[in-house]
């Protein structure tokens, strides 16, 4: 109702270019394609009683800065296509360890920055579109903004692990330094800090309504082994690489170098510590082997600072996670200590040591990182690894601001 005729046409004209772009790649009967890191394999969608697919999957352009447009406009006029969009984004978190930013033909594209599906996801749910497992979805985003995630990406970054996108400097140094290293298109610090605080300010509300407490404080520790197995170069089979967030599928070697998840040793009971600067408050530590190694954990004992151990027993083979909780204790190190390894190669692929913090204060508190890059004259200014603002810099410019 209402407007002239050519004002209607427009309108929907622009309300079915909505749904352009957006490719569904499942079949009728509930197949599709996961080629997340080159798996090429074929999936299966859940079916309803007549057997046909509970939603199709979809792969769609990058969502970027869609908090603005799509979000609101699929809410209003497409709430099923909407929910499908997320299950769809739910699905390939399962199947390829991470949260799609352009999914392409089954695949990860990372075309763009930041991870633009947690306010699509958290607007979805908040508009009352919730017919998907939001607990999924908070771990899911939770990763997301994690060592690991896709804030780790830069733009277009899919066959590298450089860290450009600046996960760990935005959580350690509160920004996204403008000299990051490495990368391929839009590691623009000030931009990107901005669009992560955002972000965390989204994952903020889902955790405030789940009452949700923790955050994995290995990615953000010292560690230390045993021993390290020789690789490509230094950094391959580090110990780091037990606590780098990394998918376990994403292991990549390509034109650009090689790229391992896993820590491995050279012995077959081998330890891994981990410290740090201030006493933590901890509660669980959630622990999985090296997948397909033909070297493994089997089982083992932690041992805190406190002076209190823990025994691991029948470590899963396969890479699954297994979960040790205990009642809080406060401490500075643990160390993880194989002591019945297989093989000569005895290693994690991840080890995650969560504190009890609440999540909704955390992220709250995370989402003002913005604030650190609010200069005196009243700009967002770049800021480097060194702590100093970039020089001759001119709020007009569209240097480190391309994302915004």
């Amino acid at each position: 109702e209402g407007g002239t005729h050519e004002e209607q046409v427009k309108f929907y004209t622009d309300l079915f270019h909505v749904l352009c772009g957006r490719s569904k790649i499942s079949d009728a009967d509930g197949k599709y394609l996961d080629n997340t890191w080159g798996a090429q394999r074929v999936g299966q969608l859940p079916l309803d009683r007549a057997g046909k697919p509970v939603y199709n999957m979809y792969n769609y352009d990058a969502l970027w800065l869609n908090q603005w447009t799509l979000n609101t406009v699929l809410g209003m006029a497409y709430p099923d296509v909407y929910e499908e969009f997320v299950q769809s984004q739910l699905r390939m978190y399962q199947d390829g360890g991470i949260l799609p930013r352009g999914p392409s033909a089954g695949n990860y594209s990372f075309v763009m920055t930041s991870a633009t599906a947690i306010p699509f996801i958290v607007s979805a749910y908040n508009k009352g579109i919730q017919g998907f497992d939001i607990g999924l979805a908070y771990d899911a985003m939770v990763d997301a903004a994690s060592v690991g995630g896709l804030y780790d990406k830069s733009g277009y970054e899919y066959r590298t692990w450089d860290g450009t996108g600046g996960a760990l400097e935005y959580m350690t140094m509160g920004y996204v330094p403008y000299d990051m290293e490495g990368g391929q298109n839009h590691n623009d610090g000030a931009s990107n800090t901005m669009e992560l605080s955002y972000e965390d300010y989204c994952i903020a509300q889902i955790a405030r309504q789940l009452g949700r407490t923790g955050v994995n404080i290995a990615q953000t520790a010292k560690v230390k082994a045993s021993s390290e197995k020789a690789g490509p170069n230094e950094e391959y089979y580090s110990a780091r690489r037990a606590i780098d967030g990394r998918p376990r599928r994403s292991g990549l070697t390509t034109d650009r170098g090689a790229y391992n998840v896993e820590w491995a040793s050279r012995e077959a009971n081998p330890w891994i510590e981990l410290s740090w600067d201030t006493p933590q408050t901890v509660n669980k530590v959630v622990l999985s082997d090296r997948l397909a190694s033909g070297s493994f954990v089997n089982s083992g004992v932690i041992r805190f600072s406190d002076g209190t151990q823990i025994d691991v027993t029948d470590l899963p083979h396969d890479g699954s996670d297994q979960t040790v909780a205990f009642d809080p204790k406060t401490i500075e190190w643990l160390r993880f200590e194989v002591t019945g390894g297989t093989g000569r190669e005895v290693g994690l692929n991840e080890i995650e040591v969560w504190n009890t913090e609440d999540a909704y204060t955390y992220y709250m508190d995370r989402s003002s990182n913005w604030k650190n890059l609010y200069d005196d004259s009243g700009f967002i200014r770049p800021k480097g690894k060194d702590g100093n603002w970039l020089e001759d810099f001119d709020p007009l410019d569209t240097n480190q601001f391309s994302t915004v």
